[in-house]
């Protein structure tokens, strides 16, 4: 913290500190970042600017030292997680409770697709168990992103078979469960940039 501006220090210094640990806060509704992966933006004007438009108060540190800076203001969150991602493309990983996700019964969860394939290869062929298992992994910085109601419905196949030497981009489409309103989306893992777009379309069964 020591290369951060000295008013961004004597900031963080006079926020208001709590006993309780990142995930009792969380339980309590607060929402928030790990100070460690906020403070490449603390580096900037305008983002330090937005951070600090925001009423945080700085978790207990866990056993590892870690401590997050979490707020009760969900709408001012949500403001500077669409801000960061217009800006960046990305935004660190949130700490916040997991919204309740409400598949309409109608509606089976759906298994991924892929597109894009070689000759003679199917989609079924594609999504063995541990490509599958692998998928997921990679999946879970949408859902970091996006909300844990994010569902994968469709991979460019074809696009992660040429860049996964070079550092591997993930594109495809999601369906935001509660919805059904698809999303396209894209992932490169060598900058941790990630970017979705709605489409504009609902699935099929979901209500509009």
């Amino acid at each position: 913290m020591t290369d951060l501006a000295p008013a961004t220090l004597r900031w963080l210094n006079q926020l208001d500190s709590t006993t309780r640990s990142i995930d009792s806060l969380v339980d309590e509704g607060f929402g928030g970042f790990s100070l460690l992966d906020l403070l490449p933006w603390m580096n900037e004007g305008h983002a330090i600017a937005a951070i600090q438009a925001i009423d945080w108060v700085k978790s207990q540190p866990d056993e590892d030292g870690e401590m997050a800076l979490m707020t009760a203001d969900a709408e001012g969150l949500d403001k500077l997680l669409e801000w960061m991602l217009e800006t960046r493309g990305s935004c660190p990983m949130v700490y916040a409770p997991e919204e309740e996700v409400v598949v309409p019964d109608s509606v089976p969860l759906l298994r991924p697709t892929a597109y894009n394939l070689p000759e003679g290869m199917s989609s079924d062929e594609v999504f063995d168990e541990e490509f599958s298992e692998n998928l997921s992994e990679l999946f879970a910085a949408i859902k970091d992103s996006y909300g844990n109601h994010a569902h994968l419905y469709r991979i460019d196949y074809g696009q992660l078979v040429e860049t996964v030497e070079h550092g591997l981009l993930l594109a495809g489409q999601f369906i935001d469960l509660n919805d059904g309103e698809l999303f396209d989306f894209s992932m490169d893992a060598i900058n941790q940039r990630i970017r979705y777009q709605s489409t504009g379309r609902y699935h099929k069964g979901f209500p509009a």
